[in-house]
């Protein structure tokens, strides 16, 4: 072989070895490029929802999300939380709550459509097969935050057991009853404890899904409130976040047949999917 193939040779694997350095390097750079865009999430939670959250961080791990879910033991720490900017998102408390919460602690929380679910909120009882059932002096157990007071407090109204004057305040609150043939009287409990009442009292008025988890039917009420779908429970995040696209396909996600069916499969009917 002459000199000028000997070095044109020689030139062509210089080049393949440099060039196969060179894919080497962008390969590896892509990788490194691929895990820092990773996206890292806080969402905060109840253990009312803490089953959903892990069915939604294994569809956003595959989008490039990793989701850390923190579960919260008290009712107003995911709000708090949130507020405060220590986690990114919750899935817990209904929107006419979190407004009030925006109000009380001069926070910007919000909660984008689609929304994911809502809780029926009915009257149920141990005692007692029907609301005309309801004897004098019975004693409800009732949620105390005011969002829900007043829902309740408008229950007891709409199957006639009470009668609501003028509010006193923002919500409709116990000083507001006006008539009360049947001298009820009402209990307040925190929101997350008010049925484990339901031996104690006449009948207490609660969320579904809080009867599933004391092992109750969640379908054996004997009033459940026809409003209840204009309280959803979602996804919430800071005012300016809901644009952002994690919050795009963490919707996303909950729309799919895939989560329906489990969520259905899960909650047995207390609590209803948007359609």
């Amino acid at each position: 072989m002459n000199r000028f193939f000997k070095t044109l040779l020689l030139a062509l694997c210089i080049t393949s070895l440099l060039f196969t350095i060179g894919c080497s390097q962008q390969s590896s750079q892509e990788v490194a490029s691929a895990e820092q865009e990773r996206v890292a999430l806080k969402i905060g939670t109840l253990s009312t929802f803490e089953p959903v959250i892990p069915w939604i961080e294994e569809e956003m791990k595959e989008l490039g999300y990793d989701i850390e879910h923190i579960v919260f033991d008290g009712h107003t720490l995911p709000a708090t939380a949130l507020g405060n900017k220590e986690i990114d998102g919750l899935f817990h408390n209904h929107k006419p709550w979190i407004e009030t919460f925006n109000s009380l602690n001069s926070t910007n929380l919000v909660v984008p459509e689609p929304y994911i679910t809502y809780g029926p909120l009915a009257i149920y009882s141990l005692k007692h097969d029907s609301v005309e059932d309801i004897p004098q002096n019975a004693q409800f157990a009732l949620m105390g935050d005011p969002t829900n007071m007043e829902r309740s407090l408008i229950i007891l109204q709409d199957v006639g057991l009470i009668t609501l004057g003028d509010k006193t305040g923002e919500f409709y609150s116990i000083i507001d009853i006006e008539e009360n043939p049947k001298n009820i009287r009402i209990l307040e409990t925190e929101s997350a404890t008010t049925v484990r009442s339901i031996e104690d009292v006449d009948a207490v008025i609660v969320y579904a899904h809080r009867m599933m988890q004391a092992s109750l039917d969640p379908t054996s009420y004997i009033y459940a409130d026809p409003e209840s779908a204009n309280y959803p429970q979602s996804l919430v995040v800071n005012e300016g976040n809901e644009n952002e696209q994690w919050v795009i396909d963490f919707l996303a996600i909950t729309q799919t047949e895939s989560f329906r069916d489990k969520f259905n499969e899960y909650y047995q009917g207390s609590y209803i999917l948007y359609e």
